[in-house]
């Protein structure tokens, strides 16, 4: 019974991850929530969230981030407020006077808590929520850069408060149900019902493993009671049994322990393959503007947290469930033997309990804080390494290295204060433990002297308390982990829960069949604040196959065209594809039929003909055919290997004009409706260019050209952009 209700205690720990997340939810619906900022300017977002989840709302960050209009460039206070009241919840800014500010903060009473206070920053304002005031002049705050909720000076903010933000529900909160998180953010309790067989196995052999290592940290002792009476009378066989069953002891202990290293290597490896294929699918599929809004090494970075999943079940059921169980079953066996010197071992843990609880929160935030500076490092190596030809052309190689050098050092230098705090943290727990020791040691002897106890019930009360202290002092090691694990789990559950695929609703219509007709009514097009179009209504190819478009750098005319295919959603009014609104069609579909190609489209590193055909089987005669359409044949066939030859990343071994080539041939050879060429021809000579939109005239596809430049094409719908509006050459 005592072990299932350990086991079952187990698995609601693997729920919730670490003892204190373990109590918080045994707390009343209102508590004190924190949130993480997922983007660098993302702190409005992370506290209204945080406030929502306080009243009892798991509201999805993401769409919570649209609806207060949070940019790269921060939240608007007006943006909370308004948005606050659409959920009921009663919201007013106040400014603090410039003089008393901290007695006037000292006075508000509890019922205006929480509130959030908007903080000057060097670039843009700041966003924390407060908790509470306490009478010594601490506050509880919940900074959304921090890894958890922290107790602060009130003075260390106070001149730095800008406003106030109030938020009381008033009758009962109201939000909008989109804001709601729909999504089961349980992870590891699915894992957990998955592989309950595996980890009840473990269980099981985890509790075999420690009987045996108690009876064998015993035996010793036991020994030296038999033996040091008898030791005239002892026989041969007598000590040649009792080395033979330490013997039989030890072989079945290490046998346990490979079957259950071996069931948690299988469950792992499972578990992260898993996790793997799901947020790979997840980051390749997300909506585009998600992709403006995270760095790719933030991507790599919370993946790597995401993983640590499985190095984190594999420390539980490896180490922890035994760690817990041999400190039960330790601390009993110990008062059995000595309640006295038990008291001393008590102590002792009540001591190295202070000792911990003064360098852990240390820790825990040193080590979001190496979380952070890792991901901006990596960040910006692989930024720098995709931009590496800008690079040097500019020749700022050691720019660069200076500021991926000033990177290195900070986060050397974050990771060697963490180390500091764990080095410093051990060593005061081992003084402690190393005096306990001298002291039992000491009480032991006087206990012997006085009959108390046995020389061999000291030897195994002092093996025991040794085990104890050092299961212990592992447990906290990995208590530690854990809740720095704690904060890369939730925000890898926020990528792979909050952030919606590419049209991931069922309901829409897969768009199968060859665009006729591309038109918009009342259409605006934006870019941030600046309006680019404004009431458009026109058929892009009435009467015509193909369309130019001409306007200034900056006009709006990539903004237009990615728009149709689902990569810019910045526009009101209605765009219709063979009169079907594209609000109602997945994007995937409408990708099929239309290629967007731009100066900047790249190529992946793989052979020519993987490149041309995406490994699909096409008849070498239509491959031949399009290229020799687009002159490139001849190139492709003076190359070592020729069509199986290998394209290094983006094209770096061919020359521009020729990648331009291959990434319309590789167009045509999907056979779209339609093809929009966005600058494609500007590193393609003119004799080729003439030539190639002379044979694009041979192929039943729309086109759709973005240039500076004159082309000379029959039979076009020539539009210019101009005072908002797209004007029809001869209209």
């Amino acid at each position: 019974m005592v072990l299932m209700l350990i086991f079952y205690s187990f698995i609601f720990l693997l729920d919730r991850i670490s003892l204190v997340m373990l109590i918080e939810n045994m707390i009343a619906r209102r508590k004190n929530e924190h949130v993480i900022q997922l983007f660098e300017n993302d702190c409005g977002t992370a506290v209204v969230v945080g406030i929502l989840k306080y009243y009892g709302c798991n509201a999805n960050y993401i769409r919570i981030r649209d609806a207060i209009n949070n940019s790269d460039k921060g939240t608007n206070v007006k943006d909370i407020k308004l948005f606050f009241n659409k959920c009921n919840i009663s919201s007013k800014i106040f400014k603090l006077p410039k003089s008393n500010r901290l007695n006037m903060l000292m006075n508000v009473s509890e019922e205006n808590f929480p509130c959030i206070l908007m903080l000057s920053g060097e670039v843009v304002n700041h966003y924390i929520i407060l908790y509470k005031i306490y009478n010594n002049g601490k506050c509880l705050i919940s900074d959304p850069e921090h890894s958890k909720i922290e107790k602060i000076e009130l003075r260390e903010i106070v001149e730095t408060i800008q406003l106030i933000i109030s938020c009381k529900v008033k009758n009962e909160l109201n939000i909008p149900e989109k804001y709601i998180n729909k999504n089961d953010n349980s992870l590891m309790m699915k894992l957990v019902k998955k592989y309950i067989q595996q980890i009840i196995n473990i269980f099981l052999i985890s509790v075999v493993t420690v009987i045996i290592n108690i009876f064998i940290t015993s035996i010793f002792g036991l020994a030296i009671d038999q033996i040091i009476p008898n030791i005239k009378t002892i026989s041969f066989f007598l000590i040649l049994l009792m080395i033979i069953i330490f013997s039989i002891l030890g072989m079945s202990d290490a046998c346990l322990k490979y079957f259950k290293f071996t069931i948690a290597q299988r469950l792992t490896n499972s578990v992260e393959k898993s996790l793997y294929s799901e947020y790979v699918h997840k980051i390749f599929n997300l909506k585009y503007n998600y992709y403006q809004n995270i760095k790719s090494g933030e991507l790599m970075t919370r993946l790597k947290e995401g993983i640590q999943i499985t190095n984190m079940i594999s420390t539980i059921l490896t180490n922890l469930i035994v760690d817990f169980l041999t400190i039960i079953i330790s601390i009993i066996i110990l008062f059995c033997i000595s309640s006295t010197l038990s008291i001393v071992i008590v102590i002792s843990c009540l001591l190295c309990g202070l000792i911990i609880n003064y360098f852990f929160n240390k820790m825990v935030h040193s080590g979001y804080e190496i979380s952070k500076s890792k991901a901006e490092l990596d960040s910006e190596i692989i930024s720098s390494l995709s931009k590496i030809e800008t690079i040097k052309t500019f020749n700022e190689e050691e720019v660069v290295e200076e500021k991926i050098n000033k990177l290195v050092e900070s986060y050397i230098e974050k990771r060697n204060l963490n180390l500091e705090l764990s080095k410093d943290s051990i060593a005061y727990q081992n003084i402690v433990i190393q005096l306990s020791n001298i002291i039992l040691i000491t009480i032991g002897i006087l206990f012997i002297s006085i009959n108390y106890m046995s020389i061999g019930s000291l030897v195994i009360f002092l093996n025991i308390s040794g085990m104890l202290f050092s299961n212990i002092l592992e447990v906290v090691g990995i208590q530690v982990d854990i809740e720095m694990f704690v904060v890369g789990y939730k925000r890898f559950l926020l990528i792979l829960n909050e952030f919606e695929i590419d049209n991931e609703d069922d309901s829409l219509f897969v768009f199968n069949e060859k665009i006729k007709s591309i038109e918009f009514q009342n259409f605006s097009l934006s870019y941030e604040a600046n309006i680019l179009l404004k009431d458009i209504n026109l058929d892009l190819f009435q009467n015509s196959k193909n369309v130019v478009l001409y306007g200034e750098s900056g006009c709006g005319k990539s903004s237009l065209v990615r728009t149709l295919i689902g990569i810019n959603e910045n526009y009101t009014g209605r765009i219709y594809l063979n009169n079907i609104c594209i609000d109602n069609i997945n994007n995937k579909s409408i990708r099929n039929e239309i290629i967007y190609l731009s100066n900047i489209s790249t190529i992946r590193e793989t052979s020519i003909i993987n490149f041309l055909t995406d490994g699909k089987k096409i008849p070498m005669r239509e491959i031949i055919k399009v290229c020799s359409d687009l002159n490139i044949l001849d190139v492709i066939e003076r190359l070592p290997n020729q069509f199986n030859y290998c394209i290094s990343d983006d094209g770096m071994n061919i020359s521009l004009g020729q990648k331009q080539r291959l990434l319309i041939a590789h167009a045509i050879l999907k056979n779209p409706s339609l093809i929009i060429f966005d600058e494609t021809f500007s590193n393609i000579d003119l004799k080729n260019k003439r030539l190639i939109l002379d044979k694009l005239k041979n192929y039943d596809i729309l086109k759709l050209f973005i240039t500076h430049q004159s082309l000379d094409l029959e039979d076009a719908n020539i539009f210019y952009f101009k005072n908002l509006k797209l004007i029809k050459k001869g209209e």
